[in-house]
């Protein structure tokens, strides 16, 4: 299989506009990876950029690789029926290609996410008809696939040790049929077994950095209630600790995310808050917090989302 792709070697240096900040914390640095119609560009610092490489079939969820030496991306090829998506791994540097895998699995006809568990394992979720999800690791030496688990929302933590999922539904199911229930690592973890209420999970599930707590959104729309419910995935913690805390029926979550202080940060409309697991309280704050903010690259051709990071110790460290 021939993938028509160029690696550019050449170096195209711009000054990249950022409208975030915190890209240098500390002693370390951090490249930003990027997509600009085609081609696949990252910017050194997050400050000069250039690209990496050009593929005419698009670059769908690049990712860079634990080690920041490689990134991973999708071919999606819908437009062509007789063509299955592809994942492609190519050389962060220079750009040239090392594998290219097929995948071929009986139930994927798209990618709808795409990561790396470790610098030997990817995983990625496909969708299949009628509208479900189907989580798989791909192994990065072999490009063999693991069996299919459906499910939806999956969200691995960031030491690629733990997984939390949305059950799988059955699509078209009624309420109360579609009930939502999270599973973490195979099991039910929230509600509890027993509960017949009826629970609407909103938002993506958000890991803390150190992967030992996960939180994400509980609707209950016969209550009109939301509360955020926090998973405990600690090593040896055999009770996986559920906490919970009830949102005012003021606040709707659009997007939640850990802080680096161990609070939760919620956007609602124009508003944004910081709940406080440890103290159980929730603050109002006039700026965003930098958990929220969207990072983009500016350059002569527009703005671009950056949609990965990698970091390292800067010179000198």
């Amino acid at each position: 299989m021939r993938l028509m792709m160029t690696a550019l070697t050449a170096l195209t240096a711009l000054t990249v506009t950022l409208w975030n900040s915190g890209l240098v914390a500390g002693a370390l640095v951090c490249d930003c990876l990027y997509v600009k119609g085609n081609g696949l560009w990252i910017a050194s610092g997050c400050t000069v950029a250039r690209q990496v490489l050009e593929d005419p079939l698009g670059i769908s969820f690049p990712h860079y690789s634990p080690d920041g030496r490689q990134v991973a991306y999708v071919n999606e090829t819908s437009a062509d029926p007789n063509q299955l998506p592809r994942l492609v791994i190519a050389d962060a540097a220079s750009g040239s290609l090392l594998k290219v895998v097929p995948l071929n699995a009986p139930d994927i006809n798209a990618v709808l996410q795409l990561g790396w568990l470790s610098q030997d394992k990817l995983w990625i979720v496909g969708h299949n008809n009628p509208s479900a999800g189907v989580y798989y690791e791909i192994n990065v030496e072999s490009g063999k696939l693991s069996t299919g688990i459906p499910g939806a929302r999956f969200a691995p933590s960031p030491n690629g040790k733990h997984m939390v999922q949305d059950e799988f539904v059955p699509h078209g199911a009624p309420p109360p049929h579609d009930s939502s229930v999270a599973l973490l690592d195979g099991d039910r973890i929230y509600p509890p077994q027993g509960d017949r209420s009826y629970h609407r999970f909103e938002q993506r599930y958000s890991w803390s950095s150190d992967s030992s707590r996960v939180a994400f959104i509980d609707s209950r729309p016969d209550l009109s209630l939301r509360s955020i419910v926090i998973i405990s995935a600690q090593e040896g913690d055999d009770d996986r600790k559920v906490a919970s805390f009830q949102l005012p029926a003021s606040v709707e979550p659009e997007r939640i995310a850990w802080t680096d202080q161990g609070s939760i940060a919620i956007a609602s409309g124009d508003h944004y808050y910081l709940y406080d697991p440890k103290a159980g309280t929730l603050t109002i704050v006039v700026q965003q917090p930098a958990a929220l903010q969207t990072l983009v690259v500016k350059d002569v051709n527009g703005t671009f989302p950056v949609v990965d990071r990698h970091c390292r110790a800067s010179a000198g460290e």
